[in-house]
């Protein structure tokens, strides 16, 4: 019942925060109503919460110039909360920092920054920004794809949001 509670008590902070458009303040309620329905059936059924926490991720990516990281950061807090994340720390970052002058070099450090982040929230901004046909950006993207697929049966859940 604490997690429900928290959740609760989440949810009254969202509503009252001034960091989220309207439009992401009612979007974010709706999403933690629906965990918080989600852990209360899980205590119903189960009669005592479970630990979920493997490595689950949660990955935003986004294209807009609006900075999206107080919508990360509550919805690191919810997973935590429910039990889907062991840690809520947000690690965020633009799809240019992972760009390096090569594209072994590009796939190196885009696999070794996504790794570190797992079992929290990944916030990259830009990845949709990236040119078409660029080496490197290809080199960003298939390191991405690659490292999600290796990790894939590693968690009890995968979540992506993009925004």
């Amino acid at each position: 019942m604490q997690r429900i509670e928290a959740l609760k008590q989440l949810t009254a902070q969202v509503k009252e925060s001034t960091a989220l458009s309207a439009e992401l303040t009612k979007s974010l309620s709706d999403l933690l109503m629906n965990l918080t329905m989600h852990v209360m059936r899980e205590v119903m059924l189960a009669g005592s919460t479970r630990d979920r926490r493997g490595q689950p991720n949660l990955l935003f990516i986004t294209d807009k110039e609006n900075d999206i990281a107080p919508l990360a950061q509550f919805l690191a807090k919810a997973y935590l909360i429910a039990g889907y994340l062991p840690t809520d720390r947000v690690t965020h970052l633009s799809a240019a920092d992972l760009l390096d002058a090569t594209s072994g070099a590009t796939a190196a450090k885009t696999k070794e920054t996504l790794e570190s982040a797992m079992g929290g929230v990944i916030l990259i901004e830009g990845i949709p920004a990236l040119p078409t046909g660029d080496i490197c950006a290809q080199a960003l993207m298939d390191a991405f794809y690659g490292v999600m697929r290796e990790h894939e049966f590693e968690r009890d859940h995968l979540f992506i949001l993009t925004v």
